[in-house]
């Protein structure tokens, strides 16, 4: 149902800069912490909206001062992302051996059902060419179905130490997601937007470079260019879109709260079976909860 390009990479950009004081492993903390993290966007073409949330242990990794070291650490526990026709439920588990890299596993069951709008819920395709326009698939079409999900990702990502009112920050993501539901040989996966196999790969690759800027005390201005890839190694399906990104910014808003970040995404699909040339909107906000010391 929702396309929701840079999701991950959005939920991992805060844990690990370059140019910090050292012992920030755990949400800007030296101490093991309980956390949970929770974000929520809705966009347009396609149109969807999506709640998602991961809630676990965080853990230091490598206790030293220097840069490359100051967020190592490992986490791991539950997940949840949410849509208006379906659900994935599983567990995830994160390890940041060096700051500028992290790795990630995530596997979920998941469930999809229909609704009252089309392009909700499971619908059988006849291939991989089968068309997904929101006509093609109306909600009378729509079944229930159930499956699991697999992602293998890794991250690396910098935000270059600078005395200056500019500073420059990179990322790139780069994910596997093996994915497998229902019994048709072939249906319309709501949350990467393309159709796939029964059982089928997705690979995913999202760029993000920038600069940021401090505003007032801690809020914060992010500016950037994107880059984000879809594609189906067993068809050479390719979907890509590209385009611009302004987020706010606040590492600490209470006690309570960690990386509060309302953003907003304005892309243009250059690939794409029918939505080349067309223009995306992306609104969220992405916040961590410090739930106290282990």
């Amino acid at each position: 149902m929702t396309r929701v390009a840079l999701i991950v990479a959005l939920w991992l950009w805060p844990v690990a800069v370059l140019g910090q004081t050292p012992g920030r492993h755990c949400l800007d903390s030296g101490h093991a912490k309980w956390v949970m993290h929770q974000l929520a966007v809705t966009q347009l073409n396609p149109g969807g909206v999506e709640v998602s949330a991961r809630a676990g242990v965080c853990l230091p990794l490598v206790r030293d001062p220097r840069v490359l070291l100051t967020y190592t650490h490992v986490e791991t526990g539950a997940l949840a992302n949410l849509s208006p026709a379906y659900l994935q439920l599983g567990g995830y588990a994160q390890i940041t051996p060096l700051s500028p890299l992290q790795l990630r596993v995530e596997l979920s069951g998941l469930g999809y059902w229909p609704l009252f709008f089309s392009r909700a819920g499971y619908f059988a395709l006849s291939g991989y060419d089968a068309d997904f326009r929101s006509s093609a698939l109306p909600h009378e079409m729509a079944g229930t179905a159930t499956g699991w999900n697999l992602n293998l990702i890794a991250v690396l990502r910098f935000r270059a130490p600078s005395e200056g009112a500019v500073r420059v920050f990179g990322l790139n993501l780069f994910s596997a997601e093996r994915w497998s539901v229902g019994d048709a040989d072939y249906y319309f996966n709501l949350r990467r937007d393309l159709p796939l196999a029964r059982a089928d790969w997705v690979v995913v690759n999202e760029g993000l470079l920038g600069v940021e800027t401090r505003l007032s005390g801690e809020l914060h201005l992010r500016l950037g260019v994107f880059d984000s890839v879809r594609w189906v190694p067993a068809s050479d399906y390719v979907g890509n879109q590209v385009g611009i990104l302004a987020m706010l910014w606040h590492p600490s808003p209470t006690g309570l709260l960690r990386d509060l970040q309302p953003f907003v995404r304005v892309g243009i699909h250059t690939h794409h079976a029918f939505r080349a040339g067309t223009v995306a909107v992306m609104v969220g906000s992405f916040v961590s909860y410090d739930l106290g010391d282990v």
